[in-house]
């Protein structure tokens, strides 16, 4: 009988020890992983930036090539009407 009072109560302090410092510290470090890896960017979404950069960098080349062919052929191009 005291046997398993014993064992009752060492039992209950086990289960409070796990539910006061050990499911909180779980808890955080989880919440925080998950806020961390939702807040990274993949390889694939990394290669993908550099593609659109570089598709911007070929843009931005041929705009000022054909602002340049403008300038040449018709000079007040720029000029409000």
């Amino acid at each position: 009988m005291i046997l398993n009072i014993i064992t009752l109560f060492v039992s209950f302090m086990l289960l409070m020890i796990f539910a006061l410092f050990v499911i909180p510290i779980w808890l955080g470090l989880h919440y925080r992983w998950k806020a961390k890896t939702k807040n990274s960017v993949s390889n694939k979404e990394v290669e993908r930036i550099q593609a659109l950069q570089n598709q911007t960098d070929k843009l931005e080349q041929r705009v000022k090539i054909l602002e340049s062919i403008l300038d040449n052929r018709v000079p007040d191009w720029r000029k409000p009407r």
